[in-house]
């Protein structure tokens, strides 16, 4: 619309002001609510996502699906030890001693050492296909318009640089429009919970790993 020189304005349903009497909804009084309340000013507008920051998110959508693909296929070859007895307790999964561990271990039948040994190659390709996605993803942040709000978020403990990234591909497209389109950008305590609330378990997990290392 805007291409054909019409004034174009996003507004989340959330943030249109509505009476609690109005309960009967149509197309003709949703219509004239809209003008009317335009014309008065009181409709905030959303920031709308543009291609590049689209093509960020991809990227961190992709790589969150290699990440969950590791875990996976983790928890796959960790289940197929535990039903033949096999257990690691000389520390934490997927350190050094843990994968040397797991190149000592054999089965008794061909065909169980074959899954064995698939599942454990098909973590390591998991695990090169997120580390190249997240290369690939350091590459091109510092050229995005969000760089300095990644920046800004990894001030605070527990945030590193991937959850710094997932937060802002998520908090921005929700943000009202004069917030986003202010020249600093303040990370709040507040917004980055209710960020990781949205992630869950990915994100948090991250994070608690990185404070971890603070």
């Amino acid at each position: 619309m805007q291409m054909l020189g019409h004034e174009c304005l996003v507004v989340a349903p959330a943030l249109i002001p509505r009476r609690s009497e109005e309960r009967v909804k149509t197309n003709r009084r949703d219509a004239l609510t809209l003008a009317r309340l335009f014309c008065a000013g009181e409709l905030s507008g959303v920031w709308v996502p543009d291609a590049v920051h689209e093509a960020v998110r991809d990227l961190v959508r992709g790589r969150t699906t290699a990440a969950e693909d590791v875990r996976r296929k983790r928890q796959q070859l960790l289940s197929l030890l535990l039903r033949h007895g096999l257990i690691f307790t000389a520390g934490d999964h997927w350190t050094r001693a843990h994968r040397r561990w797991l190149a000592e271990q054999s089965f008794d039948h061909a065909a169980q050492q074959i899954v064995f040994q698939d599942a454990v190659a098909a973590i390591e390709d998991a695990v090169e296909r997120q580390r190249r996605l997240e290369e690939q993803l350091a590459g091109l942040v510092p050229k995005w318009s969000m760089a300095s709000v990644v920046t800004a978020y990894q001030a605070m403990r527990g945030v590193s640089f991937l959850v710094a990234v997932i937060l802002c591909r998520r908090d921005r497209r929700r943000a009202p429009l004069r917030h986003a389109t202010s020249t600093h950008v303040v990370p709040r305590q507040a917004g980055l919970a209710v960020a990781i609330r949205e992630r869950r378990r990915p994100t948090q997990s991250q994070a608690a790993s990185t404070w971890n290392v603070c």
